[in-house]
């Protein structure tokens, strides 16, 4: 019973020391925060103007070929971990 006390009361004393002071407020936690916005803002205008088009027309040309691709080749190549 002892031992169960002492663990709990271990485990309430380190609990302390695993919070953070909070940051005062208004500071930065990250000084590029602007510059890593514009750079996503970029690479979702990105994504849509370009990106969207050339995968959604990439996939519509080779959806049959590589279907049959991949099921000629799972009958070719049984999976490696059965015999």
């Amino acid at each position: 019973m002892m031992r169960v006390l002492t663990s709990i009361a271990a485990a309430v004393l380190l609990a302390g020391c695993a919070t953070t002071p909070t940051p005062a407020p208004g500071a930065e936690r990250d000084p590029l925060e602007g510059f890593n916005r514009a750079v996503w803002g970029f690479n979702q205008g990105l994504d849509k103007v370009a990106m969207k088009p050339i995968s959604s027309v990439y996939r519509a040309i080779t959806r049959a070929p590589c279907a049959a691709a991949f099921s000629t080749s799972s009958i070719i190549f049984p999976n490696p971990g059965r015999s």
